[in-house]
This record gives structure tokens, sequence and C-alpha cells, in this order.
């Protein structure tokens, strides 16, 4: 196959992307709409949408390839010699975030008479809110092995303002090729959706790696932050914003009741066993400890933690019908509370516990 050598701005003018794009960067405007289940029909319906803008790993970040063949035949899942030829497609909805890797596979067509196993791909992603002068909170390492095995690399543990973001990632088989989504729930990025960013622009960072020989890359090496790609975020509608706050509220909502309504955290709910063996055994065998909902002292404390969580059910059943300043003040509010419920409720178990020890008469 033939390769003609661009340079990145040039690309991106002939995809009608913009061209004020870094020359060392790809750059993607992000589309708005569902993905179908059937993702793949994608490449036929949606041919214009992709970037076949992949380098070899490791090359320099100022020359980017293209072949205008390439999207025509991926497009019509014709076979291609060059197994290295992979494309991409970015979208959100009101869900979350959808990345679809288009993946030329010629062994698609012999594998199974060769005895071998299915050519599952091996894809390396990174993803980070904001652009590289942000703060990057909420960085995402992660390795695709393919039949779901996804492995996560972090160096920190989840808290307050750090979500792990473990995707949905799938593939699904074409006659000549392998395409794999790799899917975000907005609640994993709640306090960093891109229209609550102060730039005029929504920009975030984006690296897709598929291993295949030494490798192609969408953005830089995995492990350098300001080499990644830039995707772009469109201009949200007010209805689209208010579905993806008051979806995202939902499902915070169901965190919550799902955190208060375990056996473990719910007042009242400690399971002990109805078995008289069991009974027995935790007569004779009292615990030296209790769980932060048992502690009678605490109790009162935490139930009113509860109560006033379920005191936002309200708002976010009208969430819609709010003025945008009330919907984004609220959001901000409430998916706190909610998403940060454990953390909340440890903080005050902790404090009221420090209290208990260093105060007491």
């Amino acid at each position: 196959m033939k390769k003609a050598l661009v340079s990145g701005i040039a690309f991106a003018c002939a995809l009608g992307l913009h061209a004020e794009a870094d020359a060392g960067k790809n750059f993607y405007d992000v589309k708005f709409g569902p993905v179908p289940n059937n993702y793949a029909t994608m490449l036929r319906d949606c041919a214009d949408d992709w970037s076949y803008n992949f380098r070899p790993y490791g090359a320099s970040s100022e020359w980017l390839w293209s072949d205008s063949n390439v999207r025509r035949a991926a497009s019509a899942d014709e076979k291609l010699d060059d197994r290295n030829v992979t494309g991409l497609r970015v979208s959100c909805d009101e869900d979350g975030l959808d990345v679809l890797v288009y993946c030329n596979e010629p062994t698609l067509a012999t594998y199974i008479a060769q005895t071998n196993a299915f050519p599952s791909q091996r894809i390396e992603f990174f993803v980070a809110p904001g652009d590289a002068d942000e703060p990057c909170v909420q960085q995402r390492y992660m390795a695709f092995y393919g039949d779901g095995n996804c492995r996560e690399y972090e160096n920190r543990e989840p808290d307050r303002d750090f979500r792990l973001a473990k995707p949905q990632v799938t593939e699904t088989a074409l006659k000549n090729a392998v395409v794999v989504r790799i899917h975000w729930d907005w609640a994993n990025f709640w306090m960093r959706l891109p229209f609550l960013s102060d730039r005029a622009e929504a920009i975030w960072r984006l690296s897709i790696i598929r291993w295949v020989g030494p490798g192609v890359t969408w953005g830089g090496t995995v492990h350098q932050n300001s080499q990644a790609g830039y995707i772009r975020f469109p201009q949200f509608a007010p209805e689209q914003r208010a579905a993806i706050l008051k979806r995202t509220l939902e499902k915070g909502w169901r965190e919550f009741c799902a955190y208060t309504d375990d056996n473990r955290t719910s007042v009242g709910k400690i399971w002990i066993g109805r078995e008289k063996w069991r009974q027995e055994r935790n007569a004779a065998d009292p615990r030296s400890y209790v769980n932060m909902p048992e502690d009678p002292d605490f109790r009162a404390t935490y139930q009113a933690m509860i109560a006033e969580r379920k005191g936002l059910a309200a708002g976010i059943a009208k969430f819609e019908s709010m003025p945008r300043a009330e919907q984004d003040a609220f959001f901000l509010k409430a998916a706190d509370a909610l998403f940060n419920f454990p953390w909340a409720a440890q903080e005050a178990y902790g404090k009221y516990q420090e209290k208990k020890l260093f105060e007491a008469k």
C-alpha cells in the first residue's frame, strides 16, 4: 500500500478537521450521538468520521501518515495487506464517551483453518480531561488484551477527587477487521465534564496505541502525557447538556442507594445470620469492634447524612425544568453528595472517633 506522508495540519485540513491543530499532534472533533449495539456498521454509515492518522510507535510527532485509499477500503471492509492500518472514531452522548478503534486484521480469513485463536487486539490507551497545563487528576493508563480483559495501571487509590474509571471494552469481528469499542461512563468524570470547564473550548487528551508489529499510535507514547492527541468536544445544546447532567445524577443516586442498602454500610441491616449455630458462636465469641453504622453513638449522625441525600431526590426529578445556572449549582452539590457519600461518611466517623478518643472526659 502506497503511503503518502503529509504534515499533521495538512491532513487535518484534508479531513475537514480544524487547521489550528498543532502540527505535531492529532486533533479530533468529538461527535455527539449514540453508538449502536452493532457499532461496526459505523465504518460504513459514518465513513467520514474516522481518522486513520496513526503513526509508527516512537516515530517523530512532526510527521503523520495517511493514504486516501485506506478510508475507502476500511469503510467497505475490504482486504488490506498492511496489518498496521488502524483508525478511530470518538463520540459522546448522554451516557458517556465512546472511542471506536478499527483494526485491520488479514488473519481473520485463515485463523480457524490454521487452528489459531481469535486474533483479539492488544490496545493500550490513555485519556485525561483538560490540556497538558491542567492537573492530571484523572489520567488513565489501561491495556486491553481481548475477550474483555482490561488491565488498569494506576498509582493512586480512589478518593473524593479521583475515581477509578475502568471502561467497558468490547470487540467485534468483520470480514477483514476487528472493531474495538472503549466506553467511559460520564459518572467516572462527573467533576470534570467537558462543559463544566472554564475554558472556551473543552479539550481532553487521548492516546490510542495498538500493539501490532512495532506498534502504531494515535497520540504519543502512552506514558508521555504531553504527547497525547487532542479531542475537542462540541458546543453542547442546552437539552444535551441537561440530559448528561441528569443521567449522571441518576447514576450517582443509584450508587448512593446501593451503598446504603449494603449489609455492611446500611443502618439496621447488619447481617448476623439466623442459624442457631451462628448465633451461639457469636454469643460465645463477641466482637471487640463495631461497624460504622452499628456504632450507637454515631448512628444518629449517619442517619442524618443519609436523610440529607435522600432529600436531593426531588431536585433530580425536576432537574430538566430548572434554569441552566440552577442546574449547574444543583448538579455540583448533588453529585458531590451522592458520589462521594462513602468518603463523607468515613470522614465524619473519623472525626467522631477522634473526638471520642481525645476529648473524652
